[in-house]
């Protein structure tokens, strides 16, 4: 593996368990992060645990604190449900007008392409395999195909509105957790299959 390869790995293993951290309240909500004992904790660099912070911030589970730094969100079950209500909402309208808008057959070529590489990545791993280097390229491939079919439906407004509420704790295509169970890691894959189908209907 290539030094950037390993970098990469490195910070999506840590990214995964800072965001397991979060989430089972093993950082207190509003108190502040400490770098320093952090990076050591989860055996990375500053400046990685800087980037993986600012993705998490992005992500929601994460707030700016007075006088700088940051600490986890405070939130609820129904907050994280309602995120995800409105989004999928957000990305229903998008597949609509991504039916209605798309011209050229082979626009939907490389977001298939896109989800078969998820499934053949599920299909790699045993059934008991749930590594941190899988999950974090399972939630990169989730991400970049939900931003793909947005894509086709050329709203900037939707894609706005989506960068949004992507915003909100755990409302991201990409934030996935472990374990992600074999069916829904499937059921993922197949029910893409069926939004490009019906899109191309």
């Amino acid at each position: 593996m290539t030094a950037a390869g390993e970098a990469k790995t490195q910070r999506g293993r840590a990214l995964l368990e800072l965001r397991e951290m979060i989430l089972r309240g093993e950082l207190p909500p509003e108190k502040r992060l400490e770098e320093v004992e952090l990076s050591r904790k989860i055996g990375v660099s500053r400046p990685i645990l800087r980037s993986i912070c600012e993705q998490l911030l992005g992500e929601g589970l994460l707030q700016p604190v007075e006088f700088g730094g940051l600490s986890p969100r405070r939130f609820t079950l129904d907050d994280v449900r309602d995120a995800i209500r409105a989004r999928a909402a957000l990305e229903g309208l998008a597949g609509n007008l991504a039916a209605a808008r798309w011209t050229d057959p082979s626009e939907l070529a490389p977001i298939r392409r896109l989800n078969a590489l998820l499934r053949e990545s599920r299909e790699r791993e045993s059934l008991e395999d749930h590594s941190l280097e899988h999950m974090a390229r399972f939630g990169d491939l989730n991400s970049e195909f939900h931003r793909q079919v947005v894509s086709l439906a050329r709203s900037p407004m939707v894609q706005w509105s989506l960068s949004r509420i992507q915003t909100a704790a755990f409302a991201s295509p990409g934030a996935v957790v472990l374990p992600v169970q074999d069916d829904g890691a499937r059921r993922s894959y197949q029910e893409h299959e069926a939004i490009l189908n019906a899109i191309e209907a």
